[in-house]
């Protein structure tokens, strides 16, 4: 069952409770949802477990338990995060896989063009980019993709997966009538909503394209020095402030990146019911109103092919579709407001179409 405000909020959004209407513009004309010409396989998993069943459809769509496996664990800061995923891959019958260090890029490079199953364990997404951007994988893995492989991902794996990323950092200038008077970071600074690897303070997301939280109806908002924005400390946070999925729906609200595009025309969140992330997704499509916005929660996940995808696992996805909504402009100073946009909730077994 739905928590009661996913619920009220789909209500919200289909625009079955509105009688009186703002303003509005047509959305923008919408793009190819899964990367062009691709006649790969996505494995994207909202995080808190992989099923028997994920396992055994990537490898199933890769040719069988003798498919090569690589594993890139760069979003995470564990040193045994490779390895371990290794073992957990052998487990579930793979007998040919291996993960990377990055560490040689001319071998790591030729392993990945030879590679059937291309996988991404969780942690930090800006911290993955970082380092596939480095290491000169990003392009190979689109080719890959391309030419037929399957690529799949975990958590911050599966944020990846999109072209525009939400990198799990959101500003919190903007104070809604709901808001406490508890400590709360200043105006334009903004703070990690992932979970971090270290218990200390938030270290500033090391993305390879400086993160912008701009969408259509506003600059972005960086750091002083043009960089990753600022961000406050965990002792600096309220309460609200903490991973709650946000409390407001608006523009400008998150802050977004570069993932690999293999999902050109979405925007993937993850732990999504578990850690109740509507506002979070919502708000990122209110910025993308050409993207279609698809929440997976743990121990779930879709599995890609041409422009559809089937649930597998054990609870929801949800599909927010603006494509053929219309909204009212927001410059990020109230509450935003989108018409006539769609919300699906998916179970295992179920398939979207994501084509018009």
């Amino acid at each position: 069952m739905l928590p009661r405000n996913l619920a009220l909020a789909a209500a919200l959004v289909l625009g079955s409770c509105s009688t009186t209407r703002a303003p509005v513009h047509d959305m923008p004309p919408a793009r190819s949802v899964v990367l062009d010409g691709a006649k790969g396989w996505l494995c994207i998993v909202g995080g808190g477990g992989t099923t028997d069943d994920m396992y055994e459809r990537m490898l199933g769509a890769a040719g069988g338990k003798d498919a090569k496996v690589v594993i890139l664990p760069q979003a995470s800061e564990l040193a045994d995060t490779g390895a371990s995923s290794m073992e957990v891959w052998k487990k579930h019958s793979a007998t040919n896989v291996e993960w990377l260090d990055l560490k040689d890029p001319a071998r790591d490079q030729a392993k990945v063009r030879a590679a059937q199953v291309i996988w991404f364990p969780g942690g930090v997404q800006t911290r993955l980019m970082k380092a596939l951007h480095e290491a000169g994988i990003v392009e190979l893995v689109r080719a890959r993709f391309v030419d037929g492989a399957v690529v799949g991902g975990t958590s911050a794996g599966a944020a990846v997966m999109s072209d525009v990323m939400i990198t799990g950092d959101y500003d919190l200038g903007f104070k809604g009538p709901a808001a406490t008077t508890e400590a709360t970071p200043a105006a334009g600074s903004s703070v990690r909503a992932e979970p971090g690897a270290s218990a200390g303070p938030t270290a500033p997301s090391a993305a390879a394209v400086p993160p912008t939280s701009a969408g259509p109806n506003g600059p972005a908002k960086t750091g002083a020095q043009g960089g990753a924005p600022e961000r406050a400390s965990r002792a600096e946070r309220s309460a609200e402030d903490e991973d709650s999925g946000l409390k407001y729906i608006r523009n400008g609200t998150n802050v977004f990146s570069t993932g690999l595009g293999l999902m050109q025309g979405a925007i993937v969140d993850q732990h999504f019911v578990r850690r109740q992330r509507f506002n979070r997704l919502l708000s990122a499509v209110l910025d993308h109103p050409d993207l279609v916005g698809i929440g997976i929660d743990e121990k779930t996940s879709i599995l890609v092919h041409g422009n559809r995808f089937e649930v597998v696992g054990a609870s929801n996805v949800l599909v927010i579709d603006p494509r053929d909504a219309h909204g009212a402009s927001q410059d990020g100073k109230t509450p935003g407001s989108l018409y006539g946009a769609k919300v699906s909730v998916l179970r295992a077994g179920q398939s979207y179409d994501l084509a018009r």
